[in-house]
């Protein structure tokens, strides 16, 4: 499969962000800081677990429901 850490990364700034570009910006910019480059990721980046895992431990620290990501990635 390919895309999953695209896809849950839009996910998790579409559920923190609720359309506020500021906080867009700033969940990006933390998830850079964080080594997950976010503009490298596209739909046809290869799954790579530990990337994906890596976001999802980002996204419990946001306080995102990990099961709506799941179902994206899946």
């Amino acid at each position: 499969m390919t895309g999953t850490a695209k896809r849950i990364i839009d996910a998790l700034i579409d559920q923190k962000a609720q359309g506020d570009k500021t906080i867009e910006k700033n969940l990006r910019v933390k998830l850079i800081l964080g080594g997950i480059m976010v503009d490298k990721l596209t739909e046809s980046t290869p799954d790579n677990p530990a990337l994906i895992n890596k976001i999802r431990n980002v996204a419990i620290g946001y306080g995102v429901n990990i099961n709506d990501l799941a179902e994206v990635s899946l």
